[in-house]
């Protein structure tokens, strides 16, 4: 069974008068959901996404969600093509499964949620597991991590 999950990329800023603003983009991860897997992937990404060459900021919340699905299934492309032969046929196709794009809303079936916030001091992230029914009020932050 997967261990499903939910991924936040948010961005906080404040304008020249004062007032802070927030916007975010949310992801959906089929599997491998738990923070042992899913923190060393989000640290891997970040340091792809500002790297060389063309380093983009991950202000932009929009790109960064999109790089970080693309940059997830390419991946799990690459992990494929060097899986052994017989295992290849069974992974084929997989490249269209595993990512998706959310709405504001939660998923039922999640095991944790994950907000990756870009402030003023650089990126962290919150880990929470969930508890049933899948609402807000039942998140338990369970780790706070300075990326």
């Amino acid at each position: 069974m997967s261990t499903r999950c939910q991924i936040d990329f948010i961005v906080k800023w404040k304008d020249n008068k004062g007032k802070l603003h927030v916007e975010k983009r949310r992801v959906y991860r089929h599997s491998d959901g738990y923070p042992e897997s899913v923190i060393p992937a989000l640290k891997a990404f970040l340091k792809w996404l500002t790297g060389k060459p063309q380093p983009r900021s991950f202000s932009d919340v929009e790109y960064t969600a999109a790089n970080f699905i693309y940059w997830s299934k390419k991946r799990l492309l690459d992990w494929a093509a060097s899986s052994p032969k017989k295992d290849r046929k069974y992974l084929k196709g997989w490249e269209k499964l595993g990512f998706g794009i959310c709405g504001n809303d939660f998923h039922g079936d999640i095991e944790y949620f994950y907000e990756v916030i870009e402030g003023d001091r650089g990126v962290t992230v919150k880990v929470y597991e969930i508890g049933r029914p899948v609402r807000r009020k039942n998140f338990k932050l369970i780790q706070t991590v300075k990326l």
